[in-house]
């Protein structure tokens, strides 16, 4: 990924764009989380062990004082080598769950960053004032979170409208119509009302801000 200097159209620099693009999704998803998660949040809950979820840990991290990382995949493997990494740059209590409903159960934050098309958990798993966000399948049919969850959500929002539009069916048929997230940055919509709210962040990575995080990179790299 090529970054140009919009003054003066210089090439500043090159990003390899796989990578860039992992971390622009989770740093989108730590966005979601200092919106919506409650501030007093300190139990995070991932389903999924990949490079998505390494991203969105890292992000979370970021905005919010975690003190009990909980893992879940569908290769115990997979979790017990992503806990060995966060455990080797992080001070927090990190561990790998029995299973999905065990890691989710007490979870103030949860991140489903997985490929599953059907529900990796249930909506009756989640409790009152946590917040979800969901990063894999989304489509009726193909989706990593029930149908049925958005009854549970005061609010659903998304990194782009459009994107969600153009998918076809959307896996919710009930809750809230989704609003974009940066309306509630931008304050035209209120994000958390109440302390017991769920919240639901549906990640569809919104396209082009790999180039503000790639600039963003270079800057730090050439300081």
């Amino acid at each position: 990924m090529a970054v140009f200097d919009a003054r003066d159209g210089q090439l500043k620099g090159l990003v390899i764009g796989s990578r860039i693009g992992a971390l622009r999704t989770g740093a989108l998803g730590g966005v979601a989380i200092k919106h919506l998660a409650n501030p007093s949040s300190s139990v995070l809950a991932v389903l999924g062990a990949g490079a998505q979820a390494r991203s969105q840990i890292e992000a979370a991290l970021a905005v919010r004082e975690v003190s009990q990382l909980l893992l879940s995949s569908r290769t115990v493997a997979s979790a017990e080598l992503l806990r060995d990494e966060i455990l080797e740059q992080y001070q927090l209590d990190c561990m790998v769950a029995t299973s999905p409903r065990d890691a989710v159960a007490e979870a103030d934050i949860v991140i489903c960053a997985t490929s599953s098309t059907s529900p990796v958990l249930e909506s009756g798993w989640i409790k009152p004032g946590a917040h979800v966000s969901t990063v894999g399948p989304k489509l009726f049919g193909a989706q990593e979170l029930p149908s049925d969850f958005g009854a549970r959500c005061a609010v659903v929002t998304t990194d782009s409208l459009k994107q969600v539009e153009a998918y076809g069916r959307f896996f919710l048929t009930s809750g809230p119509a989704p609003i974009g997230l940066e309306q509630i940055i931008a304050g035209k919509f209120r994000g958390r009302a109440n302390p017991d709210d769920i919240t639901l962040y549906c990640s569809v990575g919104l396209a082009g801000t790999e180039v503000v995080l790639a600039n963003e990179v270079l800057r730090r790299a050439a300081s």
